[in-house]
């Protein structure tokens, strides 16, 4: 977040050149932050009021998929926020992680008056966990269990064996989809807490083909494995990570 790195970022209220769209909006405000040694520009809070008025309100958290800034173009949730309509409160930054969702919603809530925008009556998009898969490389017995997870699903994918129903409880798949799905019940309780009831979670992006993924299993498979054998192995981590937060939304469904 912003405030981890006062000496590399900076808070900026000009207009941003890349979202002209928004500028041009009245009573729209975007306050992000720039980093001091690369061309880069994050979202902090974007304020976006409902030209037909009305208590309807959108909250927006999460990482650069919901983050007008960082993409430099109108994302999904700012689209549906137009097409509802209702009032726009995003504090999605990019490269955040699932745990800094918590602080996003805290940001968002202080920005809203309570009066005017009951919190029941606010919906909250959730956009979180692309970062956590991606940051979990970095740490070196993760990516050993990654290579041992993708040799299995690639045994699978050539009908070695059959593949798994879920995630192995000791699995990279299996430890960051748990995390992930841990972090994601505490932001749910923490919402709930706060009162909203109308809560969109919006799953992962991950296809088989993101470049980066289909690069990584070649590296990990030492570039013996043919094209189709790649993407049914991405398929299938992709399918157990989806289906481990998939099982801990429906637990929180059950409990609440």
């Amino acid at each position: 977040r912003a405030r981890q790195h006062p000496m590399l970022e900076y808070a900026s209220t000009s207009p941003p050149a890349r979202l002209p769209w928004l500028v041009d909006e009245a009573g729209a405000h975007v306050d992000y932050r720039k980093h001091r040694l690369f061309p880069s520009a994050k979202n902090h809070l974007t304020w976006r009021p409902c030209e037909a008025g009305g208590s309807r309100a959108l909250v927006v958290i999460g990482d650069s998929y919901a983050d007008d800034v960082d993409m430099g173009f109108e994302t999904w949730p700012s689209q549906l926020a137009r097409a509802l309509p209702a009032t726009l409160v995003n504090t999605a930054r990019g490269g955040s992680r699932t745990p800094a969702a918590l602080e996003q919603l805290a940001r968002a809530d202080r920005r809203l008056p309570t009066e005017q925008f009951p919190v029941g009556e606010r919906l909250l998009v959730v956009h979180t966990g692309g970062n956590d898969l991606l940051l979990a490389l970095l740490l070196p017995p993760l990516t050993l269990l990654l290579w041992l997870d993708v040799l299995a699903l690639s045994g699978a994918s050539a009908g070695l064996w059959s593949p798994p129903a879920r995630p192995a409880h000791l699995s990279f798949i299996g430890l960051v989809s748990r995390r992930s799905a841990r972090e994601l019940r505490r932001l749910l309780r923490a919402a709930e807490s706060r009162g909203y009831r109308l809560v969109l979670v919006s799953r992962l992006p991950l296809s088989p083909c993101i470049p980066l993924a289909r690069a990584l299993v070649t590296l990990l498979t030492f570039g013996l494995a043919p094209t189709a054998h790649v993407t049914a192995t991405l398929r299938s981590c992709f399918r157990l990570f989806g289906a481990a937060l998939d099982e801990a939304l429906a637990g929180f469904a059950a409990e609440a």
